[in-house]
């Protein structure tokens, strides 16, 4: 069997699937419909999921472990790889429940020497 190296390691080449990756995003954050997760995990070998699925409402967990759940329903093999994005560089609020104790609490957020909160975009750090 032929395999394809990635930064991952090497994947099964398989000609029941296209070849490639796919980064599921939509242009507006909004929820991934059942039709393209289920062409994703039928046509895929690797699904890419980025940040703020739902356009920041605070659920990009959630959203992450009901898509991949879907993803594997509908996965024709139990090969299919599911890689996830947490913004890890700057605290993306409106995306994530999980540092909502960050987001609340200023003190725990970096300040530049004269006292001023250090952002990216409007994203603290």
């Amino acid at each position: 069997a032929m395999l394809i190296s990635t930064v991952l390691g090497e994947l099964p080449w398989s000609y029941d699937k296209i070849a490639l990756w796919a980064e599921m995003s939509t242009s507006d954050h909004s929820f991934f419909s059942e039709y393209q997760i289920k062409f994703a995990a039928e046509n895929y070998q690797m699904v890419y999921m980025g940040k703020c699925p739902g356009g920041g409402r605070n659920n990009t967990e959630e959203q992450y472990y009901n898509t991949t759940s879907y993803l594997r329903k509908y996965a024709s093999s139990d090969e299919l790889q599911v890689l996830v994005y947490f913004a890890a560089d700057e605290a993306y609020c409106e995306c994530y429940s999980s540092i909502h104790e960050f987001c609340n609490n200023q003190s725990m957020w970096f300040r530049d020497d004269y006292g001023n909160i250090v952002t990216n975009n409007g994203h603290p750090y």
